[in-house]
């Protein structure tokens, strides 16, 4: 344990949730929030803000949410930023170190309740094991988009007019 992680009582902290796709709805957001509250009140921890994405990738940090809770960072507002899993606040490995790097430099932490508190470590190998997901996806994507494409089914999304 380090030093920083040693004082965690009385911290504040704000909630980051995201879900990524149309697929999906508001009560992934919700249930996220929750569970984060849980785990933050387990804690002794005083939740005093709440960011999220609705339906956005975490492919790229160009989300609001992400984005406003990059912002308040410099504020003080808040001492560590938990949230479901790393993966939820990017997928990306350079996003991932970014959001990592300026809440750190604002001597703040992302504590994640799948890998706890998040160091160098984790942003390395989550990181990149977010990429690579995002890289299979997109090939089991174009597979499934050339499947419909050979069954002479629509290959993209139908528009209506």
């Amino acid at each position: 344990m380090t030093t920083i992680e040693t004082n965690i009582t009385a911290k504040r902290v704000a909630i980051y949730a995201r879900y990524s796709s149309d697929l999906q709805t508001d009560k992934s957001i919700e249930d996220q929030i929750h569970v984060c509250q849980q785990r933050a009140v387990a804690e002794g921890w005083t939740v005093v803000e709440c960011y999220t994405d609705h339906a956005i990738s975490g492919e790229s940090l160009f989300r609001p949410g992400i984005q406003a809770l990059m912002a308040a960072a410099p504020t003080g507002h808040f001492d560590i930023v938990i949230s479901e899993a790393l993966d939820r606040v990017s997928r990306d490995l350079e996003g991932a170190a970014k959001v990592f790097k300026h809440l750190r430099f604002n001597d703040q932490q992302i504590f994640t309740l799948s890998e706890g508190f998040i160091n160098e470590l984790h942003i390395g190998f989550s990181g990149t094991m977010g990429a690579m997901f995002l890289k299979e996806l997109a090939a089991k994507t174009r597979r499934g988009l050339q499947g419909r494409a050979l069954k002479g089914k629509s290959g993209g999304p139908c528009l209506r007019v």
